[in-house]
């Protein structure tokens, strides 16, 4: 008679087949966590990009001064960078005039940066040496207080962060209305004065509420340094003849590199 041999998965098979979707597993939860991983990196990395195309605009604001003796106006829409030659009242806060910069038109979320000049450093200006901005950059301290950092500035740059509350985008369309929980960050699309700058957070219950802006202003002294050489008489700024020129090719952040300050 014929034995039929008959293959029975004893134990040890058992476990090897175990120990194999163990190991499946494992590769399987790795791929997820570089993922989540990846996805935490590139936020930072967009940030970063935020926070030096902010400092390229305040150099090419400087290399404007340097150019015409002015701070440009601000753009009034967000589909034309071009400054217009006069802003004053509710023209002084629009939009980084982009082409008459020569940068970027928008910040790593495609949003248009805001940009809130004081009406006495640009259009037909006259910056000497004792001028001073009306702008003031707060900061909240660990009792969640709102504290002066810096006053007497002449401009502001406001990158609307990640979440993009309050920003516009190419076309002009409001990306997202600020929550009324997100204080600070209110104050930063509304204010043409008071601006919040501080670590970026998304909890409901701090002062302020969540927080993601990215702010960076324009100095006063480099404002001077710039106007100064501009005037080329040791400290008083000429006035710019008609406004606002445009320049080309980012010019003004050329000029700017050999600006005081800048």
């Amino acid at each position: 008679m014929n034995r039929t041999d008959i293959t029975v998965t004893g134990p040890r098979q058992r476990g090897a087949i175990l120990l194999l979707l163990l190991l499946l597993l494992i590769v399987a939860a790795g791929t997820v966590l570089v993922h989540r991983a990846d996805r935490h990196r590139a936020p930072r990395a967009q940030v970063d990009r935020a926070v030096r195309l902010n400092q390229r605009a305040v150099r090419a604001l400087l290399g404007q001064v340097v150019l015409t003796g002015c701070l440009p106006c601000p753009a009034p829409t967000p589909d034309r960078g071009l400054a217009p030659p006069q802003c004053s009242g509710q023209r002084s806060a629009g939009y980084l005039p982009w082409e008459t910069l020569g940068i970027g038109a928008q910040d790593p979320w495609n949003n248009r940066l805001r940009y809130v000049v004081d009406p006495a450093f640009a259009g037909g200006c006259h910056i000497g040496r004792g001028s001073r901005g009306r702008l003031q950059l707060l900061g909240r301290d660990a009792g969640g207080r709102l504290r002066v950092l810096a006053s007497g500035l002449p401009a502001v740059i406001v990158s609307h962060g990640p979440n993009g509350y309050g920003a516009a985008a190419a076309t002009g369309r409001l990306r997202r209305a600020v929550p009324a929980n997100h204080v600070d960050e209110r104050t930063n699309r509304n204010s043409r004065q008071r601006f919040v700058q501080g670590p970026a957070h998304q909890e409901p219950a701090v002062a302020g509420g969540p927080f993601d802006d990215i702010v960076t202003p324009v100095p006063l002294d480099a404002v001077l340094g710039a106007a100064a050489r501009h005037g080329g008489n040791g400290g008083e700024g000429g006035e710019a003849e008609g406004g606002t020129r445009p320049t080309r090719g980012g010019n003004a952040e050329t000029e700017a590199s050999h600006a005081p300050g800048g």
